[in-house]
């Protein structure tokens, strides 16, 4: 063993993914005189330094406080479930998320491939990765072996990368045997790792709420300082959900919201022609598909959509736009909700056999969805509501603005000035009102601590270390400000 000091590291953060290379080498000399040959083995290693925890009601990478917005991925891909016809469709994922404006990503039932965590890695992509026990195991002779097995084995294999800050145990267990037991493993997850966060079992759907959510880098115990829930309310949103998705809270803490999500017809028609286009008409999702695509066909003659679809494929590219439309209202009521400090939508990829993921099985961009994610990601924004969508004439509507600012404005005042516009010019409403945007008093920073690079034994180069730029009295999360 040997220790490398690194004084002070730069660190990696999510517009700055600066990485570290530590290489080792191994030489022998065998034989000796004119017989004497060298003999050598060098393997090298990507690694970072940041801090990521939660800390005084906020998630906070390398002190700074940010908002997680995550979405979860099952790697699925049309063929062979994680061998995909075209290799590139997993990295496109990645590259996607980014460009659209999450900061995390969640790799949920099952470990991200090497390939894409070397992305995050360079990217600036937060992880927040499981194994494959994370969907609840069956109880039985071997589940605690298997259980321990697959949780250590993803550990080991990938804590090397800066990217990962988030290990996760458990995915909508109830009150069972592998629950427990998740409960109870935090020692050998200490051993292998204690600079991440660990979280216990996303949406607790176990029912016991005394038990924390999550572990924080360097604690040994499960810290109940926040809420993990789980929320998937009924499309089209109508007022009521809206208002339900902007109050949603923790009651006493802060709300992570781990799952959220909508989701769109699958467009049936391209993902058959899909299929065939590459050979694999025969494979199992295509049968699958194909006779949804059938059971879609015989329902247009018999509903007479003809009458107000073109074409079958007009119908799936109107149920796309919707789809579009339904995560404005989403994102909208969720960054106008002030008790929410991160969420996770559901999903970034249509998977499952379902259309709920942001690009399709084929990973084709859905029309209008990226740029509705885009800009409800914007660090600052308003978020407009008005209530009731639809009125006759003489009726009253009530219109809401509320900014969310995730730190992006400095304190101060600022005037708004509101307008609602008609027809040819007319406008309706023309108020100036002044925002403010109070002052959080800043402590001192606590000096930052060396990070130690320390190069494992053999298999395993270097585990990083954790720098921490924590400070005191760091300034409450953004003031909405609603007018």
């Amino acid at each position: 063993e040997a220790q490398v000091s690194v004084p002070p590291p730069h660190l990696w953060d999510l517009n700055d993914p600066f990485l570290y290379r530590v290489s080792a080498r191994v030489a022998t000399r065998v034989g000796t005189g004119v017989l004497a040959r060298a003999s050598s083995s060098e393997r090298s290693v990507r690694c970072g330094f940041r801090d990521f925890h939660f800390e005084r009601g906020y998630f906070r990478l390398n002190g700074r406080r940010i908002f997680v917005r995550s979405t979860h991925t099952v790697n699925t891909c049309p063929v062979g479930i994680q061998y995909a016809p075209d290799p590139d469709f997993v990295r496109r994922d990645m590259l996607n998320l980014k460009a659209m404006g999450f900061n995390m990503v969640r790799f949920i039932w099952g470990g991200a491939s090497r390939a894409q965590l070397d992305l995050c890695d360079e990217l600036g992509l937060m992880v927040y990765e499981e194994s494959y026990a994370s969907w609840p195991m069956d109880d039985s002779a071997k589940m605690a072996e298997r259980f321990d097995s697959a949780v250590a084995d993803l550990m080991l294999r990938d804590r090397n990368h800066p990217s990962v800050v988030v290990w996760a145990l458990l995915n909508e267990s109830n009150d069972c045997p592998s629950f427990w037991h998740a409960v109870n493993m935090l020692p050998l997850v200490r051993y292998l790792d204690d600079t991440r966060m660990v979280m216990l079992n996303s949406g607790r759907y176990d029912g016991h709420s005394d038990i924390g959510p999550l572990c924080n880098p360097g604690s040994g115990r499960w810290e109940n300082t926040l809420s993990d829930q789980h929320n998937y309310p009924r499309v089209p949103h109508t007022a009521d959900i809206i208002q339900m998705l902007r109050e949603i809270n923790g009651r006493d803490k802060p709300l992570f919201l781990t799952e959220y999500g909508i989701g769109s017809g699958v467009d049936l028609w391209r993902t058959v022609r899909h299929y065939e286009r590459i050979g694999e008409e025969n494979a199992e999702d295509a049968q699958f598909y194909r006779d949804k695509l059938d059971r879609f066909l015989a329902d247009w003659d018999r509903w007479h959509m003809a009458d107000a679809f073109g074409r079958p494929a007009d119908f799936f590219t109107a149920s796309l736009a919707k789809m579009a439309g339904q995560r404005t209202l989403g994102l909208n009521a969720l960054r106008a909700n002030p008790n929410l400090v991160g969420y996770s939508l559901t999903g970034g990829v249509d998977q499952v056999s379902c259309g709920e993921g942001l690009v399709t099985t084929f990973r084709e961009l859905k029309p209008g969805t990226v740029d509705a994610m885009f800009e409800g990601f914007a660090p600052l924004r308003w978020s407009v509501f008005a209530e009731p969508v639809n009125v006759y004439r003489g009726s009253k509507v009530k219109l809401e603005a509320v900014l969310a600012n995730e730190d992006a404005l400095r304190p101060g005042e600022y005037p708004v000035r509101v307008q609602v516009l008609g027809p040819d010019g007319y406008t309706a409403l023309d108020r100036t009102v002044t925002v403010t945007i109070p002052d959080s008093p800043r402590g001192a920073a606590v000096p930052r601590r060396e990070g130690d690079l320390t190069p494992r034994g053999a298999g395993v180069l270097a585990r990083q270390g954790d720098a921490s730029t924590r400070g005191a009295g760091v300034p409450a999360r953004q003031d909405d400000a609603s007018t």
